[in-house]
């Protein structure tokens, strides 16, 4: 990528600036601690019950797989009618459940579907990273409707924020790459323990590496968004989003 025009100061270590002190908000979550939890225990904690359930009832390893399938459609349409907003995040998490459902109906055995997960992480890790030659990285579109407002300069849009500050911009791009990496090499994990780990085992494995993975990176977000001097450039303050 070619070398953008910057017109901020240099930007410093963390301890550079007035605002030095101050914390930096991370794309980690969507507004609301209630809705949070419910998300997650919707997308990670009801399919790996929903499977084990099935399978106490006698029901095939497959057939358990199609039926914790439906924890995160369902999810996504209650997420969908409590926010009633529709932007790039909406978009990416209902373009992977289409996968996920195209997947899931043509699957002829139950290691291709526990494999499902692996290649569409994968696929989507390859789409964070394809959106460094965008207009705006993955990661920036997903962070925006969280901390716009809370984030910069007091009553600035970030498209302004990004056209002004250069290190706005590489903060944003380096995130897209950490989370596209990410992704990808959870995925590579994924299809491996799908292939190699008994059936019964695999959801358990799988919902495991969601929460380590995704801690993993919120961890090295936050340790990368406090080191990246985005609080020395001028004007920019961070306010706490007060989740219920």
């Amino acid at each position: 990528m070619a070398t953008e025009p910057s017109t901020d100061r240099a930007a410093g270590g963390p301890g550079d600036g007035a605002h030095e002190n101050e914390e930096v908000a991370t794309p980690a979550s969507r507004p609301g601690g209630t809705l949070t939890i419910v998300v997650a225990i919707a997308d990670v904690v009801v399919p790996i019950a929903l499977y084990y359930v099935a399978r106490a009832l006698g029901v095939s390893e497959l057939g358990s797989l199609l039926i914790s399938s439906v924890g995160p459609i369902v999810s996504f349409a209650v997420q969908a009618l409590v926010t009633r907003r529709v932007d790039g995040l909406a978009v990416f998490i209902g373009a992977v459940l289409v996968l996920n459902v195209v997947v899931a109906l043509t699957a002829a055995d139950p290691r291709t579907l526990l494999a499902r997960d692996g290649w569409i992480t994968g696929l989507a890790g390859l789409f964070f990273l394809a959106t460094l030659w965008a207009r705006r990285p993955f990661v920036f579109s997903i962070a925006r409707p969280l901390a716009e407002g809370r984030l910069g300069p007091p009553g600035e849009d970030w498209d302004s924020v990004w056209d002004r500050f250069a290190l706005f911009r590489r903060v944003w791009r380096v995130l897209t790459v950490l989370w596209g990496v990410g992704l990808i090499v959870d995925a590579a994990i994924r299809i491996i323990f799908a292939y190699t780990l008994p059936v019964d085992a695999v959801p358990a494995s799988n919902g495991i590496q969601y929460a380590v993975v995704y801690l993993l990176l919120q961890v090295i977000t936050q340790v990368y968004l406090r080191r990246s001097g985005l609080m020395s450039l001028p004007g920019f303050t961070f306010t706490r989003h007060k989740t219920l």
